[in-house]
């Protein structure tokens, strides 16, 4: 997992800040006997970003996933992977395997930390 550096803003400066990580995805048994799966789950912080000056022009976040992902279980199959949960659902894309979340002009608050949760 990376961390950021410290960042140094000019009074009116505008800057370009990318971060990128990579973590490993909890995960705990769930389910039930008829569907057994493994639950995975991750979260991203964004409401901390609201101590920042004035609003954050554009935020991306992109969860890659293994596979190609639905966001139902298949109806036949015993065990099949699946997105449980992807929130918040305003701002979210799934284009193939990569889960988008994409903000212009926000002030963040909690309601746009990003918490995906996977049956697998």
């Amino acid at each position: 997992m990376a961390q950021s550096g410290k960042e140094t803003f000019a009074p009116q400066q505008t800057r370009i800040v990318r971060n990128r990580y990579w973590s490993p995805v909890s995960s705990n048994p769930d389910g039930s006997p008829e569907r057994p799966c493994t639950s995975g789950w991750l979260n991203y912080i964004l409401h901390t970003g609201a101590r920042w000056q004035g609003t954050i022009e554009q935020a991306e976040v992109v969860v890659t996933l293994p596979d190609t992902l639905s966001f139902e279980p298949h109806p036949t199959k015993r065990r099949n992977p699946f997105i449980r949960v992807a929130s918040p659902e305003t701002n979210r894309a799934l284009e193939g395997n990569r889960l988008m979340w994409r903000f212009t002009e926000f002030e963040p608050t909690e309601e746009h930390d990003i918490y995906v949760r996977l049956c697998y």
